[in-house]
């Protein structure tokens, strides 16, 4: 049963959220063989800018600011971007985020597509082989909590224009500024094995997510001996928005890598990762590549 990313980020993003806690001792069966073009960032949290129920006339409080290097002319010399965000009180209860700057020059740009997403992590790379990098920027719920969604900016000359991303649908107003990646469906198979399929790109793949992915047997999807239970339907879920992303080094062009969890609507949570490689031109955003990892892919670690 196939679920569009955005519908499934209602249903998944409490599991998504109580589960990034433990990804520090995840131990990976396999490492990406993959390098920064530039050094990716993740800001550190300010627990000062939480929000505070009890204060009912809260301030905005100051902006925690963060400064990137990227060389987003071409001329050879990286150039300073300077990062804001803050917690908003205009009514909206939720984290705002900008650009504020290049090179000392003020170019004001918002990037928060809707409330509740604060700034998680900043990297830069040549994605459409121009010899000018582009900005890379993951959002996340506040608290440390995984990214989920991702907005990619190229610069013009005087500001900067969002490219297109994969989630970002025609019309939705909601998602203005970037996306929470591919959709994809999953199909439970014996032996616990799992079929995801994406329709976008056409991908299909089969990995064995192992029996600890799905719970006590006899109680998720699977029988005790390995079986689809009867009542597997209910299970089969898809894939999760954005967990994390990365540049991968290129010779003419950098390409850019994001993590999805695959679901499988158990208490377990993820049953295993989709990775995707995209890239940029003309027509916007291709995705040249899929593959898939399992539950315990070290993807903190790119």
């Amino acid at each position: 049963m196939k679920k569009p990313v955005a519908v499934l980020m209602a249903l998944l993003i409490a599991v998504l959220c109580a589960s990034c806690s433990q990804e520090s001792s995840v131990v990976p069966s396999s490492s990406p063989s993959t390098s920064s073009a530039l050094p990716s960032q993740t800001p550190d949290a300010d627990p000062s800018l939480e929000p505070d129920d009890s204060d009912s006339e809260r301030q905005v409080p100051d902006f925690q600011e963060a400064t990137m290097q990227a060389d987003i002319d071409g001329d050879g010399t990286e150039d300073a971007i300077e990062l804001g965000w803050h917690f908003a009180n205009d009514g909206t209860e939720g984290w705002q985020v900008y650009i504020l700057s290049v090179n000392g020059k003020e170019y004001p740009t918002c990037l928060e597509p809707a409330t509740g997403l604060a700034l998680a992590r900043y990297m830069a790379g040549d994605l459409d082989g121009d010899q000018k990098d582009e900005l890379v920027i993951l959002l996340s719920i506040p608290g440390g909590y995984s990214p989920c969604f991702i907005t990619v900016l190229k610069w013009q000359g005087d500001g900067f224009s969002f490219l297109p991303v994969p989630g970002n649908k025609p019309g939705d107003p909601d998602i203005v500024n970037g996306g929470f990646g591919l959709d994809a469906a999953i199909t439970l198979l014996p032996e616990y094995k799992v079929d995801i399929h994406c329709e976008e790109t056409g991908y299909s793949g089969t990995i064995d997510a192992g029996s600890e992915a799905f719970g006590d047997p006899g109680v998720g999807p699977y029988t005790e001996s390995g079986e689809i239970a009867e009542s597997a339907e209910i299970h089969n879920g898809g894939n999760g928005p954005i967990e994390w992303a990365w540049i991968v080094s290129g010779e003419k062009a950098d390409t850019l890598a994001i993590a999805q969890p695959v679901w499988a609507m158990t208490q377990a949570g993820r049953v295993a990762y989709l990775v995707s490689t995209l890239s940029w031109g003309e027509s916007g955003y291709a995705v040249d590549s899929q593959r898939l990892e399992p539950s315990n892919f070290a993807v903190y670690s790119n």
